[in-house]
């Protein structure tokens, strides 16, 4: 059995965090709308986790490497719900840091 503590950090947490590293990436970058930037990013990572549902890196014959980690390889309708916990969060941090800093 799986550590539970393990599961959110790795699984949940990791779910937040890179939707939140992708936003403030893009957004050093180039000032994008943060609603649509958030949004974007929020329809990609649901992209993503829809090829893990279809098992697409097994149809494409990954077994190990970078691109199976960015696949992924397990759906889950809780990382879902932690992308747009991830994309809600950047976009209040986007506008707390926007306001202290005017």
């Amino acid at each position: 059995m799986k550590n539970p503590q393990y599961t959110l950090v790795r699984g949940t947490a990791g779910d937040i965090l890179v939707v939140c590293l992708m936003f403030f990436l893009f957004k050093i970058l180039r000032d994008f709308e943060s609603k649509k930037l958030a949004a974007l990013l929020f329809l990609f990572a649901c992209f993503v986790e829809s090829l893990q549902y279809f098992h697409f890196a097994d149809w494409l014959g990954l077994e190990r490497g970078l691109l199976r980690t960015m696949l992924g390889s397990t759906f889950d309708f809780a990382d879902i719900a932690a992308y747009l916990a991830g994309a809600v969060f950047s976009v209040l941090v986007d506008r707390v840091v926007i306001a202290y800093s005017a």
